[in-house]
């Protein structure tokens, strides 16, 4: 530089889109006479690249209004960024009730400003010339909160009655393509509904992308609103008010019929029915309804005496215009439910009987029968938790995909309906594409898509061990992101402290990286002395987690070295973790006791204490005890790998379900375990044969 500043023509090539950036290092040379200077300057800038010609506009024609029931006809036309029609593009178009959207915040999507945002600088830069200033410590940020939160509410304050109360509209198109005149059409078939729907269409050819939106009315020249309670006990009473709306231009009179089907769909039953008659029908009429106005009745309701679900369907009539509506109402117990179970050994000789417990309250009981050649040890139950568990942040995630892949032999014989081929492969993919969607521009996994930080070391690492797992196992994980993830890994092994949520996240990574066919020998020696070392007792330091020696031993058997592993396993095992963690690594005794059975299932398979703790895992999950999903994961690897090591038992020829004496109501073959979920009442019997 032969002055202060200087311009350099930079030529960008066409795969610089959506956006660039140059990166620009000045050194200045060093001379020991002067006086000290700064000797080097770095600076990083984007370069923003106009993207319009990549933008597709979509004109969406559609009525403004229209009734419930009928049909809506939908047409686009699809142009590029110079006005022409952009043939054989791939449009998606959806019709979506608007409260919804805005109960969540739905945006309409839009393709195009996705792929051409701004992304963070996704280059690591390094240099020496740092050895030259001053070192400054970094700041230190809060240890970030995972998992789940320890007061998740449990099933049995959640009721055995549900119903579709509110039936929500939500249409999709399927995938279709514009003709050569850039047009598509397509129709909806609109339900009984009264609000506003949301057209959201998205189109793409090529590089380019595009999307729009369009409301649409749905109403009815006659409307009636009830207003239900959202649910009733048995033999609660209750009011219902009706709203009737005139939207049309003359005066009426309506007739609204209703009628109500009790629980048990018994026509001739009066438990379910009106105060003060016995009739399953009534008939009300309004006064006269001025045009635009409305009026308001009401009648009263008497609920069943047993649970179940009650539907109530209204007819309304005025003028030749006509409106319906239908109702589910839950009648459900007041009190929580109550969950007993247990588990029997059945032979040839000597079937295992089972009861049902008295108390319950008819209409609410579920009953579930298992059978097969292996103990359950509670995997039913953890690997149903993380299959239905709602959520989907980085760690629920990994956890509710995580099984699938360690208990891919296992599986179909403990839960067969989680582990069909297809489902388990679809599950797989997108927890695979979700997990894409965290990550960030230095390979780490943020803990919800679009964060912009790994937030949470400890949640990278266990995304980089199910993704080493699930590609042993044969599944399709993107090379690409895979290896960004595990450089995540290894940058996170050169932090060289001994603090205990570092140390332990450092040898969980060095397990994974282990398990890859890339060990970090020097980073698990000098781990490996830290652990094995005493620490003096001082003032907030925080001993090790017991399983970060276990990991370590773990890494060590997978790099080769089985001496240097049964060296690290302690004659007297340590006792896990009292406490639950609520940040850092969220380390908890489940998760402590998984990992300390995985390892000596690997390196001892026959240590005398592996039965007794495999038995503590299990009791744990009975009254819900795994309370986080990253509990359950851990817990279900363990028990599965403890099952796989299992003596095999005699084989039995087949397995049925009996109730009445010889009738059955299930039966399994070939060695497959037996699942039903039989109809019951209290004077029901079965047996296991």
């Amino acid at each position: 530089m032969p002055a202060a500043n200087m311009s350099i023509p930079i030529q960008l090539p066409e795969n610089s889109r959506p956006s660039a950036f140059v990166t620009a290092t000045v050194i200045r040379a060093i001379d020991p006479n002067a006086k000290w200077r700064t000797h080097r300057a770095f600076g990083v800038a984007r370069l923003p690249i106009d993207n319009t010609d990549g933008r597709l506009s979509i004109k969406i024609a559609a009525p403004p209004e229209m009734r419930p029931g009928n049909t809506l006809q939908v047409d686009l036309q699809v142009t590029d960024a110079n006005g022409h029609p952009a043939v054989n593009a791939a449009v998606s178009v959806t019709a979506v009730d608007e409260g919804i959207l805005s109960l969540t915040h739905f945006a309409t999507p839009d393709p195009f400003s996705f792929f051409t945002a701004a992304r963070a600088h996704g280059v690591r830069w390094s240099d020496l010339y740092s050895r030259l200033m001053p070192e400054v410590a970094r700041p230190q940020g809060a240890s970030p909160v995972g998992g789940d939160a320890d007061g998740v509410v449990s099933s049995r304050h959640q009721t055995p009655i549900t119903a579709r109360r509110v039936k929500s509209v939500a249409l999709v198109s399927p995938i279709l393509h514009t003709d050569d005149q850039g047009r598509v059409h397509t129709d909806f078939q609109v339900p009984e509904f009264a609000g506003q729907l949301r057209l959201m269409a998205v189109t793409y050819t090529g590089k380019t992308f595009g999307s729009a939106q369009s409301n649409i009315f749905v109403r009815s020249p006659l409307l009636v609103q009830s207003s239900w309670p959202r649910f009733a006990a048995p033999q609660d009473r209750f009011s219902v008010p009706l709203v009737i709306f005139n939207n049309t231009k003359q005066p009426g009179i309506a007739e609204i019929r209703l009628t109500m089907t009790p629980y048990s769909g018994d026509e001739n039953s009066s438990e379910f029915g009106f105060v003060a008659s016995k009739e399953q029908e009534l008939i009300l009429t309004t006064k006269a309804i001025a045009a635009g106005g409305q009026t308001t009745l009401s009648f009263d309701v008497i609920a069943a005496a047993r649970c179940g679900i009650a539907r109530a369907s209204l007819q309304a009539t005025m003028s030749g215009e006509s409106c319906t509506e239908n109702i589910e109402l839950p009648i459900r117990p007041a009190n929580p439910a109550i969950s007993v179970g247990g588990y029997a050994i059945a032979a040839p000789a000597a079937p295992a009987r089972i009861d049902i417990v008295d108390g319950m309250l008819e209409g609410t009981g579920e009953l579930q029968i298992r059978a097969g050649q292996f103990p359950s040890l509670e995997l039913p139950r953890g690997i149903e938790y993380l299959d239905r568990y709602p959520y989907g942040c980085a760690e629920q995630t990994i956890s509710g995909c995580f099984p699938l892949v360690a208990l891919g032999d296992l599986g179909p014989q403990i839960a067969p309906g989680v582990f069909g081929r297809d489902r388990m492969e679809r599950k797989m993919q997108a927890g695979i594409t979700r997990l894409i969607g965290m990550q960030t521009a230095d390979g780490g996994i943020s803990m919800w898509p679009g964060a912009n930080e790994p937030s949470w070391p400890w949640a990278s690492v266990y995304a980089a061990h199910f993704l080493v797992e699930a590609s042993a196992a044969g599944h399709t994980v993107p090379e690409d992101f895979r290896e960004h993830l595990l450089g995540y890994v290894r940058n996170l092994l050169n932090q060289a402290t001994d603090k205990s949520d570092v140390v332990e996240a450092q040898a969980y990574g060095c397990y994974v990286l282990a398990l890859a066919g890339k060990p970090e020998r020097a980073v698990m020696s000098r781990l490996t002395e830290i652990i094995n070392t005493v620490k003096p007792s001082k003032p907030g330091y925080t001993p090790i987690a017991p399983e970060a020696r276990f990991h370590l031993a773990a890494a060590w058997l997978a790099a080769g070295r089985r001496d240097l592993a049964i060296g690290l396993i302690p004659q007297t095992l340590p006792s896990p973790r009292s406490e639950r963690q609520l940040s850092g690594n969220v380390g908890s005794p489940v998760r402590d006791r998984a990992v300390l059975v995985s390892t000596l299932l690997a390196i001892d398979p026959d240590h005398p204490a592996i039965p007794a703790m495999v038995r503590q895992i299990a009791d744990a999950g009975k009254p819900n005890g795994w309370r986080s999903t990253q509990d359950a994961a851990f817990a279900v690897i363990a028990l599965g790998k403890y099952m796989r090591q299992m003596k095999p038992v005699e084989p039995y020829e087949s397995i049925r379900l009996h109730t009445d004496g010889d009738n059955y109501v299930a039966e399994s073959s070939d060695q497959k375990p037996l699942a039903s979920d039989p109809s019951f009442d209290a004077n029901s019997k079965f047996e296991i044969r």
